[in-house]
């Protein structure tokens, strides 16, 4: 019985991680999708390249961007080429259309000054990902307060949260694994007395 329970347990494990496994391939591409809009983005702006930087903004924040061109372009010329620092884990908005959002952290320290960027990235069904916020500034990258978005200064809260739903759930595990191995001394402990009864009557009509 505690065979069967275990190997139940093991096949459920199994196949939570085969799905989390999957879930993580899918997020690894989107990720890859909106790197690669936010490279480009990032590309343009230091190249001064207007036209090719308004193409990957979303139609609701080019008013912003014609009014911060001018400014952050300066700014990201004046930088060393930006490397890719950290990726929120992705937000689903919908099943059918498909929307994601993606938020991703870029970062390089000149002089010992930094130039960091917070982008959040939108996509739409099949389209390709958008620029539809961007934050530029000289603090040191910090991946849990990356954004003005409430989602990512949440991010920490929801952190310990996990990290407190896994304690919880491992220390469930534990107590049911004790309780199953008391358990069983009980179940077969009937058993030896009625073989030991068995014997002894066993030896007693004998003796007669």
């Amino acid at each position: 019985m505690v065979r069967k329970i275990l190997l139940a347990l093991i096949f459920g494990l199994a196949v939570i991680a085969t799905g989390a496994s999957a879930h993580s391939q899918d997020q690894a591409k989107e990720i890859d999708a909106a790197k690669k809009t936010a490279q480009a983005f990032l590309t343009a702006m230091q190249k001064a390249d207007r036209a090719g930087a308004i193409a990957l903004v979303a139609a609701n924040a080019q008013d912003e961007f014609a009014g911060r061109f001018g400014g952050d372009s300066k700014r990201l010329k004046s930088a060393a080429p930006l490397r890719f620092i950290f990726a929120a884990p992705l937000k689903n908005h919908s099943l059918d259309p498909i929307e994601y959002e993606a938020n991703l952290l870029y970062a390089v320290k000149n002089d010992g000054e930094w130039t960091t960027v917070a982008l959040r990235l939108y996509r739409f069904g099949k389209d390709a990902y958008r620029v539809e916020y961007w934050r530029i500034d000289d603090s040191e990258p910090n991946i849990l307060t990356m954004s003005d978005d409430p989602a990512l200064q949440n991010l920490p809260a929801m952190m310990r949260w996990m990290a407190l739903g896994l304690a919880f759930g491992g220390l469930l595990l534990i107590g049911f694994i004790i309780w199953l191995a008391r358990r069983r001394p009980h179940i077969v402990a009937p058993e030896s007395i009625a073989e030991k009864r068995t014997a002894a009557v066993t030896r007693r009509d004998g003796d007669s």
